[in-house]
């Protein structure tokens, strides 16, 4: 038992003075329950809650009032079939209209598409991701939908940033979603 102790006291110790910190826990949803790991120096400064309106969003620290931040809402009814890469590059067109519409809109102006890509994780997740930079009112934005399976639950999301003021966020949520583990309500 002291031994370890011992052995968890100097990983964490090497885990420190490498500057390497995280944080991991499971936060709960009615469909889903997600295991988030925040990969960061300084962990206390993030939120991860039911707000804004989402079952469970990922808010990065602020920088002059801007969160960079992750939604995740699992759908309320089991899929009664996985969703696939190609069904994402199916839907690209529909996408790429709406999120024009959405900006044009605004009076913002689309600057990039992101192709559809797939995002392997450590739990054996597909999570298939496309998105979008645009401008508005002088400021870039960077938006990404994801979309991946849970236990037959179909969980829909997003990332939004502006890259000039949050310059870890890409690497942050990247990290994030190789790392995300998920089950259903009451699996964990």
């Amino acid at each position: 038992m002291l031994r370890n102790l011992l052995k968890t006291l100097l990983v964490s110790v090497l885990l420190m003075s490498n500057g390497i910190a995280a944080s991991t826990k499971w936060y709960k949803t009615k469909q889903v329950n997600f295991e988030i790991t925040i990969p960061s120096k300084s962990t206390k400064d993030w939120l991860v809650a039911p707000i804004l309106g989402f079952p469970l969003a990922v808010l990065a620290p602020s920088k002059n009032g801007y969160r960079p931040t992750m939604s995740l809402t699992p759908e309320m009814t089991p899929s009664l079939e996985p969703i696939t890469f190609d069904e994402v590059r199916l839907q690209e067109p529909y996408y790429k209209a709406g999120r024009e519409k959405f900006v044009k809109d605004r009076k913002g102006t689309v600057k990039e598409f992101y192709k559809p890509s797939v995002i392997k994780n450590k739990n054996n997740l597909e999570i298939y991701s496309l998105g979008y930079s645009y401008e508005l009112a002088n400021m870039t934005i960077i938006e990404k939908s994801i979309r991946f399976m849970c236990d037959g639950y179909l969980v829909l999301g997003m990332t939004r940033y502006y890259p000039e003021l949050h310059k870890n966020a890409e690497k942050d949520f990247s990290k994030i979603l190789k790392d995300i583990n998920c089950k259903k309500a009451g699996g964990i």
